[in-house]
């Protein structure tokens, strides 16, 4: 799957994924190789004296598995929009650092189990794929936008293209001057998609 839907996709099914220090965990299980646990619940811990609060994962059985203070950013941040909430499943896996020190780091999935999305009573189990193109020709416009949104109306992806052959929309724009600075941000779209 490539990287661009990778965050999107993992947001439709509930999964969350983030890196960490292994030296930067606490928990009452050891932090090495590859572990799985299931059936977790993700709870904030107070500390004293104001600080910022924990965020550990427990198991079913009550026992810590995973604990991380407010000074790992990327790991309390993804933890912090879990809280109160049951994981289907929490895993780690124990990789070498890229900086050859000796180090290692975790790589986290955190799966949470979701209910049907619903409004009223009916499930919404549907993306919407949005575009903008320079019109309305398949053969000769190309696009500008691509968006998928899911059933809720989140969005899971947006992406703006450079036009590789168009410098006006058929409605008499110059695509250069409709589009901004983000136009030299931009790739084409062909080779994307």
């Amino acid at each position: 799957m490539k990287g661009e839907f990778r965050h999107g996709w993992n947001k439709l099914s509930g999964i969350h994924e983030f890196t960490i220090n292994t030296k930067s965990v606490t928990g009452d299980i050891e932090v090495k190789g590859a572990r799985r646990f299931t059936n977790c619940t993700v709870m904030q811990i107070p500390q004293p004296k104001g600080r910022k609060p924990h965020f550990a994962i427990k198991d079913s059985t009550g026992t810590t598995v995973f604990e991380v203070g407010a000074r790992q950013i990327n790991a309390y941040s993804a933890l912090s929009q879990l809280a109160g909430k049951s994981l289907g499943s929490f895993s780690w896996k124990e990789e070498p650092s890229y900086m050859d020190d000796g180090n290692t780091f975790l790589r986290c999935r955190a799966t949470i189990t979701m209910p049907p999305t619903t409004i009223g009573e009916a499930p919404i189990p549907r993306i919407v794929l949005d575009t903008e193109t320079t019109g309305l020709h398949p053969q000769s416009d190309e696009i500008l936008q691509l968006s998928i949104i899911d059933g809720n109306g989140s969005t899971l992806w947006n992406k703006l293209y450079k036009p590789s052959f168009q410098t006006s929309c058929g409605r008499k724009r110059s695509v250069s001057t409709t589009s901004g600075p983000w136009m030299s941000r931009t790739k084409a779209a062909s080779p994307t998609i």
